[in-house]
């Protein structure tokens, strides 16, 4: 069975006011593998999106909703802390899981070359809290989407829809105030929708 695996960190004391500080190890650990059931699902069974692009001319604002195809499920068996250290104010923890039998068919639909692999950076507002790492996974699949598109649509579409999967773990920093992750993906674009339908 293929292995999925990443390290991930967390702040250990809150540094924005919103935030609760995780005053033990089981708190700590807890978020570490709420953020990694979160990537590894979406490295498995990836997300549905529909994206709506700006268009001033038109007056048309952006929309993007991005949805969890499934999820691992908590208390899975097949997810692991392989080992942990504190290092700098933060706990980095490598997280490993074990992909099933039943798992295997999206790794191996994921894996496709008819998949284009795209990369962005996506940031969130550190003032926000640890919620703004998700944010910037949000924000770099958004873009990752737009820069794949715009050099291949010369008109610009009303609508794209589809499903994308990460391909490996995002890589995440604390840059200038904003959480600044860069995520690498695989593209399933299932429909695109020009503004002569309309």
């Amino acid at each position: 069975m293929p292995l999925l695996s990443g390290e991930f960190w967390v702040e250990v004391d809150p540094l924005v006011e919103v935030e609760t500080n995780l005053e033990t190890g089981d708190d700590q650990i807890l978020v570490l593998l709420t953020e990694a059931r979160y990537v590894f699902s979406g490295m498995i069974y990836g997300f549905e999106f529909r994206y709506v692009p700006l268009d001033l001319g038109r007056d048309v604002a952006e929309e993007f909703e991005l949805d969890p195809v499934a999820e691992i499920p908590w208390g899975d068996p097949g997810i692991i802390v392989a080992e942990s250290r504190y290092e700098n104010g933060r706990l980095y923890a490598l997280i490993r899981y074990w992909v099933s039998r039943e798992q295997r068919a999206w790794i191996d639909f994921w894996g496709s070359n008819v998949h284009p692999s795209v990369s962005a950076f996506g940031t969130g507002d550190f003032l926000e809290g640890r919620p703004a790492k998700f944010s910037s996974f949000y924000d770099g699949i958004r873009e990752s989407i737009r820069g794949y598109l715009r050099p291949r649509e010369a008109n610009k579409p009303r609508e794209i829809a589809g499903r994308i999967a990460f391909s490996q773990v995002p890589y995440v920093v604390i840059d200038g105030g904003v959480y600044r992750s860069r995520v690498e993906v695989k593209l399933d674009i299932r429909n695109i929708v020009p503004y002569k339908v309309y």
